[in-house]
């Protein structure tokens, strides 16, 4: 008499490795977005305006938040950059937005959160900027 061999089930009819893949691949891509957008805001401090204009050169290197009302447009070249004037806590201050930080467009007479980092020069350079 013969004997019948029985053929293995494939892996490949099995879809659960499939799942559990794509469920890890999610994962992993979600926890990304959330250590990078964390990163911006948490090493941020809010910016102390009476500090900035009175002693500049103090806060130079630091990173820092700012929540504050965009009152005109200073220069503006496509591509390159665009300078600000923001009203902050009464003082006016300017803050440059270079062409690869990338946000919402910018209105004056609205607000908007800049996460900006002074420069050696104590000029400050928006890494990133939300609407309000």
């Amino acid at each position: 008499m013969a004997r019948r061999t029985r053929k293995k089930q494939s892996t490949s009819s099995n879809p659960m490795p499939i799942i559990i893949g794509a469920v890890c691949a999610i994962a992993l891509l979600a926890g990304g977005y959330f250590l990078l957008t964390r990163e911006k805001s948490n090493n941020a401090t809010i910016l102390n305006a009476e500090t900035y204009t009175n002693s500049p050169e103090s806060v130079r290197g630091s990173t820092f938040e700012v929540k504050a009302e965009v009152v005109k447009k200073l220069f503006y070249e496509e591509g390159v950059t665009q300078v600000v004037q923001v009203n902050y806590n009464n003082e006016p201050i300017p803050i440059e937005i270079p062409a690869n930080v990338v946000g919402p467009n910018i209105n004056t007479q609205q607000e908007y959160t800049f996460i900006v980092k002074a420069k050696n020069d104590a000029w400050l350079v928006a890494k990133s900027y939300t609407d309000k």
